[in-house]
């Protein structure tokens, strides 16, 4: 009794044996089977992408906050040097016109004297000479009065006149000498001024002549001095408000893609991403609509749909084979958080129309 038990048992034993086998077996020629499906389907596929969570205290995005902060802070600083830069070159140029115009108005009126220096002197000149004929005049009657004054004291003594007349005489004399001196002193003032009004207008014309106009010009000559300074201090601002305004433009690009990145975006929020390598790239568009499946390529449904792509190149690991892969990133608004932790997703289609 007890050997036909154990009998039926081991055969019993044997069948689910046989049974388990064959199970496993066939698992195994099944997993076989669908490695090598899932191989064939990577290597033909060019719709999928794998889901990824960016999230506020990921080293990553943590680690990007100081450095849009440097790139806000520099645009600032970038902008208020271009203000101060823009002021600076708007009073260099008040400054320069009100120099010109200065410059303007001093070679008017160096013209304008040279004239009137050049008509002054004229007349001088011939004032001075007809000068020099009545003081001749007038020496000629001063010595003809002296002449008479010789014989004032013998008329005198002889009675022939009186005291009064002989000193009224004198008095004549006195008074012709004193008009003659004054007359040589007119006339010598009159050929100074005329030789200086001379010096001044050949010193504007250019020569060196007078040295009090050669100080006046060479305050004309700092200012013309002045003015080539500031003609160069315009010429710098100007050359660096441009290279300031193209180093604006650059740090105005780098941080608005800098802000565009999801990594700026997951600073305050969670964001769903999903990397899809280069070759996917014209399947995950805007719009697109987004499926995950069971088992990666069957059963699948639509999930959620793409709301933004980026350019930046990432890095990430292919879902089957570990290898590391070069792509970039995608949003994506899932319907449903669960989908976003699937390992594949794809964009456009389903997979297998499954």
């Amino acid at each position: 009794m007890i050997a036909a038990l154990t009998s039926k048992f081991q055969s019993k034993m044997l069948v689910i044996y046989r049974l388990v086998s064959f199970v496993v077996l066939i698992s195994i020629i099944v997993g076989i089977f669908g490695y090598i499906g899932l191989l064939i389907f990577y290597f033909q596929n060019e719709n999928w992408g794998a889901p990824l969570i960016i999230s506020p205290t990921q080293e990553r995005v943590l680690s990007y906050q100081p450095q849009v902060t440097q790139l806000k802070g520099q645009l600032s600083k970038q902008r208020a040097e271009l203000a101060d830069l823009t002021n600076q070159l708007r009073v260099k140029k008040q400054g320069l016109q009100d120099l010109d115009a200065l410059l303007a108005r001093t070679e008017s009126a160096q013209k304008v004297a040279i004239a009137n220096l050049t008509r002054v002197s004229s007349s001088l000149n011939k004032l001075a000479t007809e000068k020099s004929a009545d003081i001749a005049d007038t020496e000629r009657a001063h010595q003809q009065l002296k002449a008479m004054m010789a014989t004032t004291d013998a008329e005198l003594n002889a009675g022939l006149i009186s005291k009064e007349d002989a000193a009224s005489r004198k008095i004549t004399l006195q008074t012709s000498a004193n008009s003659l001196t004054d007359s040589k002193i007119a006339g010598v003032q009159v050929r100074v001024n005329a030789s200086q009004s001379g010096a001044i207008a050949s010193t504007l014309k250019g020569a060196a002549v007078d040295l009090e106009t050669m100080t006046t010009l060479g305050q004309t000559q700092q200012m013309v001095f002045s003015r080539m300074r500031l003609e160069t201090e315009l010429s710098a601002a100007e050359a660096n408000i441009g290279v300031l305004q193209s180093s604006i433009k650059d740090t105005e690009r780098v941080l608005e893609v800098a802000m565009q990145s999801p990594y700026f975006k997951a600073l305050t929020q969670r964001v769903s991403v999903a990397f899809v390598p280069y070759e996917n790239n014209d399947r995950a568009k805007v719009g697109e609509p987004v499926f995950s499946c069971v088992l990666q390529v069957l059963f699948c449904a639509e999930v959620g749909h793409v709301t933004a792509t980026y350019v930046a190149e990432e890095y990430a690991k292919h879902p089957l084979f570990r290898y590391d892969m070069k792509g970039r990133l995608v949003e994506v608004k899932f319907n449903e958080d669960e989908a976003s932790t699937t390992r594949v997703v794809f964009f456009g289609r389903k997979p297998l129309i499954l």
